[in-house]
């Protein structure tokens, strides 16, 4: 992976459609997490989670096929110097959601 400080990439995985890789603005996402962070100030644990890993995550893959059998999905931040972080997002935060299935999108 190589280091790319304007864009993350987002590795959007199934069976049906393959590996496919979207390259989002890093400060277009960052700014959109702190809006959410801002606007629901009472239920907006993923949207703090997400402003503190963006600044250093290169990659977010996100393995559609396994996070439908999951009672709980997940998306795993790499980053270059730590271990990536496996970041599970329960189905009832549909705005989180809703965010990362809108960059993945075909």
């Amino acid at each position: 992976m190589r280091e790319n400080n304007e864009f993350i990439v987002f590795r959007r995985i199934s069976l049906d459609k393959g590996v496919k890789e979207y390259n989002v603005e890093r400060e277009k996402l960052i700014d959109l997490m702190e809006a959410i962070k801002v606007m629901y100030e009472d239920n907006n644990e993923f949207a703090k989670r997400f402003v503190k890993l963006l600044p250093d995550t290169q990659l977010i893959t996100i393995d559609i096929d396994r996070n439908k059998e999951l009672d709980v999905p997940f998306v795993i931040c790499a980053t270059l110097d730590r271990p990536a972080e496996v970041v599970a997002i329960p189905r009832c935060n549909k705005i989180i959601w809703g965010v990362i299935n809108e960059f993945i999108k075909d």
